[in-house]
């Protein structure tokens, strides 16, 4: 074989692995973040009208015989919105009369139809309930979702948003699963005096973490086809899988956390809670829930969660 012969064998081998690099990377990416391929697929959690009684894990709430609906009714909220950069972000406000406030984030591909236990359960207690629909979900825009590293900083803003509308607020952040994340990521950053402490349920690590026991797991693919999805993240959306750390974020944190999880949560695994309860570097508790599964903690044992959540917040609302 003459020289010509294996400079382009060679160059068309290289081409053909960098290719096939970028395409895994790309796969990964689309099937992993992109909201707006979830959505134009029908994806029934992030459906508009989703009826939760449809669902498989549905849980009513303890005073609401239909939850989902009440959470949907607009005669129990308002519509606000922020502007991001490139992007328009809703949430509703569910407004009580109270100068407390919970910013609700819930978890990746959910709506506020299935979370609206949770909705109902905090504004029955008489707290105002600001309940983010996170980019690229229900009526927010964004094709994308970055598990919480862009989110965080969309938390601020809403954060600000209430302090805009209520100079007397006082904030608790609550989120399940990448919301968790996300709440766990926001109390790294430097947050008003006013932001009183956080609950996350189910949050990972970091999403590299994740990532890697999901790939070891569920999707039993090599972990290789991580780095290409992050070169092509970081192409694509500016971001690294690294950079979604939450026990690095939480090294930074002055609010006090209560961390939730189940123990046999087998999407986001128990260890990664005990992760970031160690990190923390403000007031912590935890509340461990036995046999529960991923995000199910609330309908495993609801007197439990709801018990220890409000008498957590309660004490740090107090002061």
């Amino acid at each position: 074989m003459n020289k010509k012969l294996i400079t382009a064998f060679s160059a068309g081998a290289v081409t053909a692995s960098v290719t096939t690099f970028f395409v895994l990377g790309n796969t990964f990416l689309n099937s992993a973040l992109n909201t707006d391929r979830l959505k134009k697929k029908g994806n029934k959690t992030l459906r508009k009208n989703t009826v939760v009684e449809e669902l498989p894990e549905y849980t009513p709430g303890i005073r609401c015989q239909d939850p989902g609906k009440w959470s949907d009714d607009s005669a129990n909220y308002t519509d606000v919105y922020v502007k991001e950069e490139n992007l328009l972000l809703h949430s509703r406000l569910y407004r009580n009369k109270s100068h407390t406030y919970v910013v609700f984030h819930y978890g990746y591909t959910s709506n506020l139809t299935t979370t609206g236990p949770i909705v109902h359960m905090l504004y029955t207690r008489g707290y105002n309930v600001l309940a983010i629909e996170p980019r690229g979900h229900g009526l927010s825009q964004g094709k994308f979702t970055s598990m919480g590293w862009y989110e965080k900083d969309d938390v601020v803003r809403w954060i600000r948003y209430i302090n805009s509308i209520d100079p007397k607020a006082k904030i608790v952040l609550y989120g399940v699963s990448m919301g968790a994340a996300t709440v766990m990521l926001t109390l790294g950053e430097e947050l008003p005096d006013n932001v009183i402490c956080a609950v996350e349920d189910c949050g990972y690590s970091s999403l590299w973490d994740e990532y890697v026991y999901q790939c070891r797991t569920t999707v039993h693919c090599p972990v290789f086809v991580l780095f290409a999805a992050d070169l092509v993240t970081r192409m694509k959306l500016g971001f690294s899988y690294f950079d979604v750390n939450c026990t690095k974020a939480l090294k930074n944190n002055k609010k006090p956390v209560l961390f939730i999880h189940g123990t046999e949560d087998t999407f986001v695994p128990f260890e990664m809670m005990l992760k970031n309860y160690n990190a923390t570097a403000g007031e912590k508790e935890m509340l461990v829930i036995p046999d529960a599964v991923h995000a199910r903690c609330s309908s495993k044992d609801p007197e439990k969660y709801w018990t220890t959540f409000f008498a957590f917040i309660d004490k740090y609302l107090r002061k």
